[in-house]
C-alpha cells in the first residue's frame, strides 16, 4: 500500500514546502501541556487559560503567564513568610503548656485528698 497525499492532491518538492513561521521575538512562547497538565490545581482556583477562552496561542500564552505570575508571588509570599515565627501559634503552645501543667497539679492535688479521705497519711511535700 502507497503511503503519500491522496489523489489529486500535488506531491510537494522540499523547495515548495512553505518554512514554518518563527514565533515574534516579544511575544512569550505558550507553555507546554506537559508543564501545564503537571501544575497541582490549589483548591478553589481554575487554570486562568480556560477562563479567557481565546484560541489565539499568544492571547492564552499572556493569560496563563498572569496566572504563573500570581502564584509565584504566593509562593514568594510564603517563602519570605516562612523565617517569621506565628506568634498565635506561640501563643497557643504557651497556654497548651500552662494547662497541662494546672491538670497535672490538679491530679497530684486530688490524689492527696483521696487518700487522706481513706486514711492514708500524707506527708506535706512541695505541690
Amino acid at each position: 500500500m502507497k503511503v503519500g497525499p491522496p489523489r489529486g492532491v500535488p506531491k510537494m518538492t522540499p523547495k515548495e514546502v512553505p518554512p514554518t513561521p518563527a514565533p515574534a521575538p516579544h511575544l512569550p512562547t505558550p507553555p507546554s501541556p506537559k508543564k501545564a497538565l503537571s501544575a497541582p490545581l490549589q483548591p478553589g482556583k481554575q487554570l486562568q487559560s480556560h477562563v479567557g477562552g481565546s484560541s489565539n496561542p499568544h492571547v492564552r500564552a499572556g493569560i496563563d503567564g498572569a496566572a504563573n505570575s500570581d502564584a509565584f508571588a504566593e509562593k514568594q509570599e510564603l517563602n519570605n513568610n516562612a523565617d517569621k515565627p506565628d506568634l498565635e501559634l506561640l501563643r497557643k503552645v504557651e497556654e497548651i503548656k500552662q494547662l497541662q501543667c494546672a491538670i497535672s497539679m490538679n491530679a497530684n492535688l486530688a490524689l492527696k485528698l483521696s487518700m487522706e479521705v481513706m486514711g492514708v497519711v500524707v506527708k506535706n511535700s512541695k505541690g
